[in-house]
């Protein structure tokens, strides 16, 4: 029997941007559901 060693890496990151990823709009906790939102073009 043949053993093949696996050695795997996890990263994990947590960001804490003033803005959304795809769009302007910003992010800030305890605002009322869907306060800010934005549509920008087609998807």
């Amino acid at each position: 029997m043949t053993w093949e060693t696996v050695i795997g890496l996890r990263i994990y990151v947590q960001f804490n941007p003033q803005s959304k990823i795809f769009s302007g709009t910003p992010t800030e906790f305890g605002t009322e559901s869907d306060v800010y939102t934005c549509v920008e073009g087609k998807v």
